[in-house]
């Protein structure tokens, strides 16, 4: 994966710099915040890798390169590891966002009330991680007026969508909804974009990553899916199933929640959904055709994803298939619980 391996040390360079801004927050929030940045940091093996978030400067800087001049390269090089840094913090952030708006939904059940007051404690984190992630794109392109349009049409955009998180229907009809809570990472490819010279880049990047954005959530959703059921959180895979299972009824906002997990299962296992809903996907990349102008890494990075979900769906198919030969036998000896 070169979208991946060949930023190595300009990722490490970046997760440096951020645990070092975290180190310096007021005790014991610099112990808190290093205890969260652990759960995300590349440098190790487990917790939660949110690739896009820190490599997207660094495939933007590598477009960028033929297009500069070569004193302009180191500059654009470090104007890269620092927006990676500012989209560490930023993605921190809205984690935390995150996880105390799923909390809220399950406060009344059993533990939720105890999960609401531990993720209260980690507000002043979230503010302080804030200011840091804005605090370095603006030191980087405040001077500049579109930057602040720029902001403030994202800031609505992920607030709309959240708003909306629940919205009905097919989730293709919902894309702008569905990749709007990544809105704040669309700022940082606009701040280095207008730092290497290359604004007449962004119409074209923009709908690359929108893609990529879309495609990283059908991924997540097709994992997530139980945990979307029982949560009620929007889910592209729920999305589609119900849709599929009920076509000519009228959906009402969270109608799709109605669905229960013997239904999922069956389409996930007897009618192997994860197959068209891979179809989709392929659609949706081919519907986003090549320009020489676009980034390599950020396409290899959608082309990835999409493989992820034939993989799935093959794995499910292959499942299914070995099952039937095998029999009953095989399936409480085996039970293949994939998803």
């Amino acid at each position: 994966m070169h979208w991946l391996n060949d930023f190595d040390r300009h990722i490490h360079a970046a997760f440096e710099e951020a645990a070092q801004r975290i180190r310096q927050f007021p005790a014991p929030l610099n112990k808190e915040g290093m205890e969260y940045l652990t759960g995300f940091d590349i440098r190790l093996q487990s917790g939660i890798h949110n690739y896009i978030c820190y490599l997207l400067p660094f495939w933007l800087e590598r477009m960028s390169r033929p297009h500069l001049q070569p004193d302009m390269h180191e500059h654009v090089l470090q104007t890269a590891r620092q927006i990676a840094t500012a989209n560490i913090m930023g993605m921190l952030h809205y984690f935390i966002q995150d996880d105390l708006m799923d909390a809220s939904s399950t406060a009344a059940e059993d533990h939720g009330a105890a999960l609401m007051q531990s993720l209260r404690r980690l507000l002043p984190l979230s503010e302080l991680l804030y200011a840091e992630y804005t605090g370095i794109l603006s030191r980087i392109a405040g001077h500049r007026p579109e930057y602040w349009l720029y902001r403030r049409q994202y800031t609505h955009d992920w607030a709309r969508s959240v708003y909306h998180e629940q919205h009905p229907g097919h989730f293709l009809d919902n894309i702008p909804l569905i990749t709007g809570r990544a809105s704040p990472l669309r700022l940082s490819a606009v701040v280095m974009l207008l730092e290497a010279g290359l604004p007449a880049r962004l119409p074209g990047i923009l709908q690359q990553l929108d893609l990529a954005l879309l495609l990283l959530q059908m991924n997540d959703d097709a994992a997530d899916w139980p945990e979307d059921l029982q949560l009620h959180n929007y889910n592209c895979l729920l999305s589609l199933i119900h849709h599929e299972a009920h076509p000519a009824v009228p959906i009402a906002p969270g109608a799709f929640y109605i669905l229960d997990e013997q239904m999922i299962r069956h389409y996930i296992y007897d009618k192997n959904i994860l197959r068209y809903y891979a179809s989709l996907a392929h659609a949706q990349r081919a519907a986003r055709p090549d320009d020489p102008e676009d980034s390599i890494d950020l396409l290899q990075f959608c082309d990835d994803l999409v493989q992820q979900l034939d993989q799935l769906a093959d794995t499910i198919e292959a499942s299914r298939n070995l099952l039937l030969q095998q029999g009953s036998l095989f399936y409480y000896v085996n039970n293949p619980n994939l998803l």
